[in-house]
């Protein structure tokens, strides 16, 4: 009875999938989730790392800018803490 109910679901075209290949099939699909996972987050560690610099660079362009458009003075606040200029020596000037 077995043999007949076996060819039946076989003509009927239904396939059914063991515990074993569903385990399997479910195993594979974590692995790849976690390779994938490990890849997306050194990606977003990347940019953080880029937005960093970009942003300290843009930071010192300021500060540059700044000195020079102020006769050589820093920033209030910038350096000591205490909220006043300092002025940088000119060391790309000639002292003529």
């Amino acid at each position: 009875m077995l043999a007949k109910m076996h060819r039946r679901s076989e003509q009927a075209g239904q396939f059914a999938f063991t515990l074993i290949e569903l385990l399997v099939v479910i195993t594979i699909i974590g692995l790849l989730l976690a390779l994938l996972l490990s890849a997306l987050r050194k990606a977003r560690q990347s940019a953080q790392a880029l937005l960093c610099m970009s942003q300290e660079k843009q930071i010192g362009l300021m500060v540059a800018t700044y000195i020079h458009n102020h006769d050589g003075y820093h920033p209030p606040g910038s350096g000591s803490g205490t909220g006043s200029s300092h002025r940088v020596p000119d060391v790309d000037r000639n002292p003529d």
